[in-house]
């Protein structure tokens, strides 16, 4: 479990070009509307590689992404920053 400091160390990190704008943005549209997201999207990958979003599967046996703990808990920090 991730304490608050480690994630206001990543919404640093974010402000500070860890994270591309790309990434972010695909991580609210996630969070808004998670089935839009394209599973084919390099940002996805990369979200999916920090454990910022993880894949479920839904009743229809699709997979959907859906932002992790760790995820909300960036978007937070980074609305709280700005």
């Amino acid at each position: 479990m991730r304490t608050p400091s480690d994630t206001t160390q990543r919404a640093l990190e974010y402000i500070g070009g860890l994270y591309g704008p790309h990434e972010f943005a695909t991580l609210m549209l996630n969070k808004a509307a998670p089935e839009q997201i394209d599973l084919d999207r390099a940002e996805l990958e990369a979200l999916l590689k920090r454990q910022l979003v993880a894949l479920e599967n839904v009743a229809s046996g699709v997979k959907r992404p859906r932002v992790t703990r760790d995820g909300d808990s960036l978007l937070q920090a980074i609305a709280r920053k700005h």
